[in-house]
């Protein structure tokens, strides 16, 4: 993430954008056309009847209604590597920016749920045909082979007011357990009078098990960064060792 989110963070405050917001187009709900048809080549041998082309076009209707929908939902991505990844800090942390270190369970323990009024769900991402999804959670945890190196655990956060009361004695964290009716969710935005494609949520900030400075800052400042975090972050950085440089060197 970028420094400013860091420090917003580090201040109790998790920012959490809307899918909508994604540059992703898929992500954002602007579907390319190759998520809007069932195409099947004419001649085919494999050509299936006007049948199961109608089932097929059908499933990929509501793929595309399932994502439409989805792209309100407030998202928080991270991954499940440990090391760095060049590519990951250049798409971002375009400026100056960490790497945040934790685990799962530390951080869906930190957030301020009641005064938030959302419940987490989250679920590693499955990468393989999106077309082919036609259950919504399924979908909105589905992403194409091309993203599998990112590794990617996905948090969404779902107003407590579209969600059964009978689940919330249940495992919050359980996707099998959450019905959710997808059209509640643009429903949920259009009755809600201070709607805003983020949320700021709070949060504790020592579920942070250590963190790795961005390659671009330059070595020579490493140490001040250290010192301005671990100076006024006390509570967060008990020790030198939660604060590393990056490994990848950079002209």
């Amino acid at each position: 993430m970028n420094f400013d989110i860091f420090l917003q963070l580090l201040n109790g405050k998790l920012y959490v954008p809307r899918r909508i917001k994604f540059l992703d187009a898929r992500e954002s709900g602007k579907l390319p056309l190759q998520y809007r048809f069932g195409f099947d080549i004419v001649g085919s041998k494999e050509s299936l009847p006007i049948k199961e082309m109608s089932e097929k076009q059908q499933d990929v209707d509501q793929f595309v209604k399932n994502i439409n929908q989805s792209k309100y939902l407030l998202t928080s991505c991270w991954t499940i590597d440990n090391g760095e990844d060049y590519l990951m800090w250049k798409c971002y942390a375009n400026d100056i920016g960490v790497c945040v270190q934790t685990t799962l369970g530390r951080l869906i323990d930190a957030i301020d749920y009641d005064n938030a009024n959302y419940i987490p769900i989250c679920s590693p991402m499955i990468y393989n045909s999106l077309g082919k999804k036609k259950d919504f959670l399924e979908a909105v945890f589905t992403k194409d082979k091309y993203y599998i190196s990112e590794n990617e655990i996905r948090l969404y956060f779902i107003p407590k007011t579209i969600i059964n009361i009978n689940i919330l004695n249940n495992d919050i964290t359980s996707i099998n357990k959450v019905l959710l009716d997808a059209s509640q969710i643009e429903q949920e935005r259009h009755q809600t009078q201070h709607y805003k494609d983020f949320q700021i949520f709070e949060v504790k900030p020592t579920f942070i098990n250590s963190i790795i400075l961005s390659p671009i800052i330059k070595s020579s400042t490493v140490p001040y960064f250290k010192e301005i975090l671990q100076e006024h972050f006390k509570e967060v950085f008990i020790n030198g060792s939660m604060i590393k440089q990056s490994q990848i060197q950079i002209k």
